[in-house]
């Protein structure tokens, strides 16, 4: 078998496909001269991209499957906040949780107890997106419904329901993801001041919860891990709409040893003697759900009622929000015609005419993968880091050593685009090999080592990216490719 190189064979983005084959000089391939291969293959430029509602993300962590070949993925943040952004509408997004049992000791607050302080923490997590400085009020109500601590099937489109009365508000100045605090701690029977990481700290009235956690209830109510969650049913953290000011913003919370229910106490022998305790009901992320609202804007509404249409910008939103899909409807044109794909690149571009308010930043970082016949999710083998991936996958290929960045994805923030190696793909698709070559753009987590190839709820971003018919900003998808001859 002999091989010819060809050169670069770059497919320029075009919405208007009936346009590009009625006029196809103002479209087309950019090739060498001489190339007359090519010659025929006008319309295979055509890529059509159109935003879609995302599925729902799953807010619990999820584990191997080896039966399905589905790697491990860890929810590990999950996104609280109201932002109002100007491109693609309103998002809310609130987190029901549920508290735990002390590790020690009766569950129930002593009938002497005198509570000086009871304080719910949860940590910040490492993402913030919106306005740095957007004043927001939280509020804490109590959840109607018991919180199911056995299910797996926690996702951000759930509506929980809950009481109308407010257990507890606080009014911040901004999320403070990255200022760590100073807390008072009895420490061996002294009063400590400790620095500890960025948190964010709402007082709980002390009469609630001494009536919450009453020596008066039957210990068999709380004498075990079902009985408590049943009696508690669970707490439910959102921030009010209405208070919040600027742009708003959605920033992340995580779950580690100091989040849960912090209540100082004493137990006073005399007037002047009283022992302090300091106890914690602690919660995690597997007691953790996120729930997500939107209110999208007309220009994404009007893409999702019309999929068919042509947009110049379309919009990828994490938290199961939106993706964009890409399709190249004639990339199977180049089939049969002896190719072999050296590498091919999909680029990406921001939308730089249409991102809004200079503070919402581009999402770190997208993910990419296709759909099979029966429209579940699969990654593309360029990206396959599932448990058995594909053995041309680039996040097990020895030479790049498994690192993240060898497919793609990250946001160049010089270029302002997202590039992704579709090499295997491609060649896949005019081998025959895939029936279909559309695939899915979603914001992802920028500091995981694997990709996930479904919704992820890790991260609140958003991107506004150009669209298969905008001219300005040329999203294209490259091909360095040779001929062979028999």
């Amino acid at each position: 078998m002999k091989y010819q190189s060809r050169g670069l064979l770059t497919l320029l983005i075009s919405l208007f496909i009936f346009n590009a084959c009625e006029n196809p000089r103002n479209v087309g391939l950019d090739v060498n001269p001489g190339d007359e291969i090519l010659g025929t293959l006008t319309d295979t430029v055509t890529i059509h991209s159109v935003t879609q509602r995302d599925a729902p993300a799953n807010t619990r962590s999820s584990v191997d499957s080896s039966n399905l070949n589905k790697p491990a993925f860890t929810v590990n943040q999950l996104g609280l906040g109201y932002i109002n952004d100007p491109v693609i509408g309103e998002t809310s997004s609130d987190i029901a949780f549920l508290l735990q049992r002390p590790t020690s000791g009766d569950v129930r607050l002593p009938e002497n107890a005198e509570i000086d302080s009871a304080i719910l923490v949860f940590n910040y997590g490492r993402s913030l997106f919106g306005d740095s400085i957007a004043a927001h009020t939280l509020q804490i109500r109590r959840l109607a419904e018991a919180f199911n601590a056995s299910s797996n099937n926690f996702t951000t489109s759930k509506t929980w329901n809950i009481e109308e009365d407010l257990i507890s508000s606080k009014n911040i100045s901004r999320f403070a993801i990255r200022d760590s605090i100073s807390v008072v701690r009895r420490i061996n029977g002294k009063d400590s001041v400790l620095r500890v990481p960025p948190q964010l700290r709402i007082a709980l009235p002390n009469n609630y919860v001494k009536q919450l956690f009453s020596h008066e209830l039957d210990s068999t109510t709380m004498n075990t891990d079902a009985s408590f969650f049943s009696y508690l049913k669970g707490l439910y953290l959102s921030v009010s709409k209405e208070q919040t000011t600027n742009l708003g913003s959605l920033a992340t919370l995580v779950a580690n040893d100091s989040t849960g229910l912090e209540i100082s106490y004493k137990i006073r022998h005399t007037a002047d003697s009283a022992d302090t305790v300091f106890r914690r009901y602690p919660a995690n992320m597997g007691l953790m759900s996120m729930s997500t609202k939107h209110d999208y804007s007309e220009n994404v509404l009007e893409q999702l009622s019309n999929p068919n249409g042509t947009y110049t910008t379309v919009y990828a939103q994490g938290m199961g929000g939106l993706r964009t899909k890409l399709s190249f409807p004639y990339l199977h044109l180049l089939k049969d015609q002896n190719l072999v794909i050296n590498k091919a690149e999909l680029v990406v571009y921001i939308d730089e005419d249409n991102t809004g308010d200079a503070k919402l930043a581009p999402a770190p970082r997208l993910t990419l993968y296709r759909q099979d016949i029966a429209r579940r999710n699969q990654p593309i083998p360029d990206g396959d880091a599932r448990l058995q991936p594909d053995p041309r996958s680039l996040f097990v290929l020895p030479m790049y050593s498994g690192s993240p960045y060898a497919f793609g994805g990250f946001y160049d923030s010089a270029n302002k685009r997202y590039t992704f190696v579709m090499t295997s793909f491609v060649q896949d698709i005019l081998l025959g090999k895939l029936n279909h070559s559309d695939v899915y753009l979603s914001p992802a987590i920028e500091y995981a080592s694997g990709l996930p190839y479904f919704p992820d709820a890790n991260t609140p971003f958003r991107s506004v990216l150009a669209g298969g018919s905008n001219q300005k900003f040329r999203t294209k998808l490259n091909i360095y490719y040779s001929k062979t001859h028999n």
